[in-house]
């Protein structure tokens, strides 16, 4: 692995007047997990096409040292081979060192020289993983979602979304030395993601990945590379590492810069004052040249974090009861599940299962697009739902994005309709494009400003952040924390449902209701447990154990306040050092001890809403 090395160049990418990214620097080393992070736009496909020779850079060079690339792009399905078939084509050196050996066994008798050769490629072929690669692949196939008897059917009995999940298989256990993977999460549901997340956690190779999973980036890579006011700047560490970093940077090159700035101010209010006194000549030019050394002092940009944003109230308030079913039969041809719930005013019930289960099916089913096959269900008092769905999101339509609002609130004027659309960045002449020309991301806040418009008091979303980048998720998960109303949403967004959801229903063929959102689903929910896709039957989540769980809660109160205790400390006695002649007098040190004490209120601040939580979890636990 040693020598390995891909490299960027002082990289640019322009396409006429528009600048995708310049003066990029960019390198994977072996075993270097980067994720390639930035907002809808900003280039990040185009590195990875210019990475692979496919999109030749407008200035700068690749090299590549020996890296062997695999890309999503470069699989090729034979549709005339089985799923199990094309599965084992991974391990063309697996394969050929079994036949090898298949004939050395049959053949080497007491030839020394072929019993050395036999003994040396077992080694080898239990290096490469033979004698488990087997159980690799179907393990891998589970996760996917695929079954045991799909092994022997032919590729082209499946779908187009299943043979991109085969080929992304396919190319994941081939295993090259480096994998460029373009958001390689989407269409799979939470466990296909976990397996995923494993597999390139434990990847012994590089990889390079385009993802908007804030959750799957934290758990995968080791680097972020982000590209930014058109720049790539690296960082490391995981997403979350990232974005503490990329803070305290700013932070502190915002501080550098107003410092400068009255340094200079300062300097110049000196020399103006004694430049043409004849005997304080020689302290001026000293100013002088002391300015000069400052260069030029420039404000350092802020994160391109501009996204929409809304904020808006139901138009009523909805019944205690928002919605109910009752041994409600979902799907179509034949049942997917069944379904009993009630839903109570304020509640975010997050509906998550693998695919093809019934959770877009039962959202649906409630909003009156596609029959129930048995059973009930009904809105309650004053409830005014809104449906965001896939289908709306990626509407195909020869309309305006003007039109389509206008269509759609037809007793508001065209400046209210603006005004509305401006929030949610269709600014200028951006609302008079049509919608077929609109990119995934615009489309999918189109169609929730348009939800959102109508003032409901119940929100039903179905993978409302499809599409959607980092800022954007951020902003929704914002609007949605502040809706006063109800929400049921399906999302395969963990980091999404940790933020939004109150209550979790998993859909595996049964269904099971968890109460603490998804942290409690987590917890106490076993895969390996779960009903048969082919059964529909109601389950109960397993009960916590409440005494043994409080006193969970209580040890980790006990430690919270231990550590609450000791920043407070030190944050005393970096306040009191402040204060001491040796500091007070030293600039430097000032902004040092300063800078400390702001990285220890953030801890604080940190520590003390986790203790809030947990002691708002402990009261809850009390009263059962």
């Amino acid at each position: 692995m040693r020598g390995l090395q891909l490299s960027v160049k002082s990289g640019s990418i322009e396409f006429g007047d528009e600048i995708i990214f310049r003066g990029a620097d960019f390198t994977v080393n072996p075993s270097e997990h980067i994720g390639l992070v930035g907002k809808n736009g900003c280039g990040k496909t185009s590195l990875l096409k210019a990475l692979t020779g496919e999109l030749e850079l407008t200035s700068g060079a690749v090299s590549n040292s020996g890296f062997k690339i695999g890309t999503l792009s470069q699989i090729s399905l034979d549709e005339s081979l089985s799923l199990e078939d094309c599965l084992r084509s991974a391990y063309k050196e697996i394969l050929n060192l079994e036949e090898r050996l298949s004939f050395l066994e049959a053949n080497m008798g007491t030839d020394e020289r072929l019993i050395a050769e036999f003994s040396a490629l077992t080694e080898r072929y239990r290096l490469l993983g033979g004698y488990s690669y087997t159980g690799e692949y179907k393990a891998a196939l589970s996760s996917f979602g695929f079954s045991h008897d799909d092994l022997e059917k032919p590729l082209s009995s499946f779908s187009g979304g299943e043979k991109t999940k085969i080929a992304l298989l396919r190319l994941l256990l081939s295993s090259p030395s480096l994998l460029l993977l373009d958001e390689p999460t989407n269409n799979l549901d939470i466990e296909a993601v976990r397996w995923l997340e494993k597999f390139l956690s434990d990847y012994k190779g590089a990889f390079v990945l385009v993802s908007h999973d804030r959750e799957f980036l934290d758990k995968t890579v080791n680097i972020i590379y982000e590209i930014e006011h058109y720049t790539l700047s690296r960082y490391k560490g995981n997403y979350s590492a990232f974005s503490k970093i990329k803070k305290q940077k700013y932070e502190e090159d915002l501080k550098r810069y107003k410092n400068d700035r009255l340094e200079a101010e300062r300097l110049s209010a000196l020399i103006e004052k004694f430049r043409y006194k004849a005997n304080k000549a020689a302290f001026a030019q000293a100013k002088i040249k002391q300015l000069e050394r400052m260069g030029p002092i420039e404000k350092p940009l802020a994160a391109d974090n501009k996204t929409f944003h809304s904020s808006f109230t139901p138009e009523m308030e909805s019944g205690e009861e928002v919605l109910y079913t009752r041994d409600l039969k979902i799907g179509y041809d034949k049942p997917l599940s069944k379904v009993s719930l009630s839903l109570k005013r304020g509640e975010r019930l997050a509906i998550i299962g693998g695919n093809g289960l019934g959770k877009s099916t039962f959202l649906k089913t409630i909003t009156g697009h596609i029959p129930a096959l048995s059973g009930e269900m009904g809105f309650g008092h004053l409830v005014k739902p809104a449906y965001f769905s896939q289908d709306s999101a990626s509407k195909i339509s020869s309309a305006t994005v003007i039109e389509e609002m206008l269509d759609a609130f037809p007793k508001k004027s065209p400046a209210e309709i603006r005004n509305i659309l401006g929030s949610f960045l269709f600014r200028g002449d951006d609302v008079f494009k049509e919608i077929s020309a609109l990119s995934g991301g615009e489309r999918v806040r189109l169609s929730l400003c348009k939800v959102l418009a109508s003032r409901p008091n119940l929100l039903i979303l179905d993978e409302p952040t499809n599409h959607l980048d980092i800022p954007s998720k951020e902003a929704l998960e914002n609007i949605l924390k502040e809706f006063s109303g109800t929400i049921l949403f399906v999302s395969h967004d963990r980091f999404f449902i940790r933020q939004i959801a109150s209550k979790i229903m998993v859909l595996d063929g049964g269904v099971h209701f968890f109460d603490g959102g998804y942290s409690d689903y987590e917890e106490n929910y076993s895969p390996e447990k779960a009903s048969p896709a082919s059964s529909i039957k109601e389950k109960k989540a397993p009960q916590i154990n409440v005494l043994k769980e409080k006193s969970r809660i209580e040890r980790k109160i006990s430690t919270v306040e231990k550590n609450i205790e000791d920043i407070e400390k030190k944050i005393a006695d970096l306040k009191a050092s402040l204060l001491s002649e040796e500091v007070s007098s030293d600039y430097i040190k000032l902004e040092e001890i300063s800078g400390l004490i702001s990285l220890e209120e953030e801890k604080y601040l940190s520590l003390m809403t986790d203790w809030e939580a947990l002691s708002e979890e402990l009261e809850r636990l009390k009263s059962i």
